[in-house]
């Protein structure tokens, strides 16, 4: 199960985190708004976030279910914001 958050600095970057799990706030999203929780994902969604301990993504102005991956250089331990 995982929990899906919101950047409080750009609404329309997304994070999904384990659930209980502290979305990493190295990333410059000014903070993270929880919008919901337990929720099942994918089965490669879900490989990400155990690779990575996190997927981060940006909802596109496609449309309402558009949406492109972040990429990252580093773990989410990093100081790093994404590129």
């Amino acid at each position: 199960m995982y929990d899906q958050y919101r950047s409080v600095h750009d609404p329309s970057l997304m994070i999904f985190v384990d659930t209980d799990a502290v979305p990493p706030f190295r990333f410059k999203a000014g903070g993270w708004e929880l919008l919901q929780t337990a929720i099942d994902l994918g089965p490669a969604t879900a490989a990400r976030i155990a690779q990575q301990g996190f997927f981060m993504f940006q909802v596109a102005d496609d449309g309402p279910m558009a949406s492109r991956p972040m990429r990252t250089r580093l773990s989410a331990q990093s100081n790093c914001a994404p590129y």
